[in-house]
């Protein structure tokens, strides 16, 4: 077994959380590891407040917002782990 069982990476929806998950994938692949990502969405974003009342009501727990930013970085960490390689 490599070096980390577990490689947990926080990211959100900012430029640089597409690099630190790539980061992330690379040590949980080289370490034979798994990896966790997580993330946090506000439930209550300042946009809401402007929103028309049909719409606000759409999503109240944030659900499909996290969702989708997982799914993005999964593919994220899928794509790095599948072009890392290694030399001898």
């Amino acid at each position: 077994m490599g070096l980390f069982d577990v490689v947990v990476a926080v990211a959100d929806d900012s430029p640089t959380a597409g690099r630190a998950i790539e980061a992330a994938s690379q040590l949980a692949l080289m370490s034979e590891g798994t990896l966790h990502i997580v993330t946090a969405v506000d439930p209550n974003p300042r946009h809401e407040r402007t929103l028309r009342a049909e719409f606000k009501d759409m999503d109240p727990d944030g659900d499909a917002e996290a969702e989708a930013l997982l799914q993005v970085l999964s593919f994220v960490a899928r794509s790095s782990a599948s072009s890392l390689c290694y030399t001898t």
